[in-house]
C-alpha cells in the first residue's frame, strides 16, 4: 500500500509524462482487487502479475516486457530519426512540397511552398487542396502520377507555371497525397527565347545564297538549307536528317549527280573520303557541264562538321569566256604580226639601200 494513491494511479501518472510512455510497467500484487485487471487497463500497465508466481515465471515476464520496451523505444527512435529527417528535407527543399491527409486536407506546407504561393503555413492548413489545384486538375490527386504541367494561383492573385509531381502513401489504413511543385515560369521563358533564337537561326540559314549544311561527330546530317538542296538536285530525296554523308555522296554517284564522278564512281568516292579527313577543305566541284561550286568544310571544336557551298557557275563561265577571248587575241596578235613583218622586211630592205647610196635615184 503507498501512501494517498494506489499503484494504478501512480501509473497513470506515469504515462502522463511523454518521456515514460514507452517505459513498462508491471504490476505484482498479491490482494484479490476487485477489478483488478480493469484498473490495470485502464492506468496503461504492461502486465498484472500475482504474487504466487514463480521466480522463474517472474523473471521471464520481466525480461520479455523490458526486451519489447527497448524494441519498441528503438523503433520510436528510428520513426523519430526519419521524421526529423523528413522534415529538414522538405524545410530546406526549394521545391513547394506539400502533404494532405484522405480527405485531402493540407497536413503540410514547407518552406518553399510559403515562397512559391504566398501563404504562411498557418493559413493552409486544413485547408482543401482545391485552393491551388484547379477543377480541371483535381483528379490528379487521385492516384499517383507522372510530371504534369499546370498553372497554380499565388496569393497575390497571379498565376506561376509549375511541373507537379504526386505520390499517394497508406498508413494505418489511412491515405495520404504528397505533392511536389517546381517553379518552371523562368524556365518557360528561357525556352521560348531559344526558339525564337533558332527559329531566326535557322530563318538566316535558309535565306543564304550559299549552300549551308551541318554534320555531328558521326558524320550524320543535321540539318542543311534549302539552298543546299537544290545544288546537289538528283540527291535531293538522300539529303535528310539522320543520314551518313557516305551514304549520300554514294547515292549522289550512283545517279550521275556529279560530273567529275561519271565513270570512276567508286574511285570517286574513296577520294572524297580521303580528302574529308582533313579538318579544313577549300576546292571546286563540277557538278555539270556548267555547273561549278566551291566547297568549304571545317571540322568545329565539339566535333561536329560545318559546310558551305558557292556557286561558282557564272565565274567559271566567265573565265572560260576569258580565256577564249585572250586566245583569239594571241591568235590574232601572231597572225597580224607575220602578215605584216613581210612586207615590213622588203620596206626595211629598200632604206638600208637608201641609206647605203643617197645619190642614187
Amino acid at each position: 500500500q503507498m501512501p494517498e494513491c494506489s499503484g494504478f494511479e501512480l501509473a497513470q501518472v506515469i504515462r502522463h509524462d511523454r518521456e515514460f510512455v514507452h517505459t513498462p510497467i508491471m504490476f505484482l500484487s498479491g490482494a484479490d482487487i476487485e477489478d483488478g485487471w480493469i484498473k490495470f487497463a485502464q492506468s496503461g500497465g504492461d502486465d498484472f502479475l500475482r504474487k504466487g508466481i514463480s521466480p522463474n515465471e517472474l523473471v521471464i515476464s520481466v525480461i520479455s516486457r523490458a526486451k519489447r520496451a527497448r524494441d519498441l523505444n528503438s523503433t520510436n527512435l528510428r520513426l523519430k530519426e526519419s521524421e526529423a529527417l523528413y522534415r529538414a528535407v522538405t524545410r530546406t527543399a526549394p521545391e513547394a512540397i506539400i502533404t494532405a491527409d484522405d480527405e485531402q486536407r493540407i497536413i503540410h506546407w514547407n518552406d518553399g511552398a510559403e515562397n512559391l504561393f504566398g501563404y504562411d503555413a498557418s493559413e493552409t492548413f486544413g485547408k482543401s487542396l482545391s485552393f491551388i489545384i484547379s477543377e480541371k486538375h483535381q483528379d490528379m490527386t487521385a492516384k499517383s502520377s507522372e510530371l504534369v504541367e499546370i498553372s497554380v494561383p499565388q496569393k497575390d492573385g497571379e498565376d506561376i507555371l509549375c511541373d507537379v509531381s504526386l505520390t499517394n502513401w497508406d498508413i494505418a489504413e489511412k491515405q495520404y497525397s504528397t505533392l511536389i511543385f517546381r517553379d518552371i515560369s523562368v524556365r518557360k521563358e528561357q525556352e521560348v527565347a531559344l526558339k525564337e533564337s533558332s527559329d531566326r537561326l535557322a530563318s538566316a540559314i535558309d535565306n543564304m545564297n550559299d549552300g549551308f549544311v551541318l554534320y555531328d561527330q558521326d558524320d550524320r546530317l543535321v540539318l542543311c538549307n534549302n539552298q543546299y538542296r537544290r545544288m546537289y538536285a538528283n540527291s535531293y530525296d538522300l539529303i535528310v536528317p539522320g543520314a551518313k554523308y557516305e551514304d549520300i555522296i554514294r547515292g549522289t554517284a550512283a545517279r550521275d549527280g556529279m560530273l567529275e564522278a561519271v565513270g570512276r564512281e567508286e574511285e570517286w568516292v574513296q577520294e572524297t573520303l580521303e580528302r574529308r579527313k582533313n579538318p579544313r577543305q577549300l576546292y571546286e566541284q563540277r557538278l555539270g557541264e556548267e555547273q561549278w561550286v566551291r566547297v568549304f568544310n571545317s571540322v568545329l571544336p565539339n566535333g561536329m562538321r560545318v559546310g558551305l557551298r558557292t556557286d561558282i557557275s557564272e565565274l567559271k563561265l566567265a573565265k572560260e569566256e576569258a580565256d577564249r577571248a585572250n586566245k583569239a587575241k594571241s591568235d590574232f596578235l601572231s597572225s597580224m604580226s607575220h602578215e605584216l613583218r613581210t612586207p615590213m622586211n622588203a620596206i626595211l630592205g629598200f632604206a638600208q639601200m637608201l641609206d647605203f647610196n643617197p645619190k642614187e635615184p
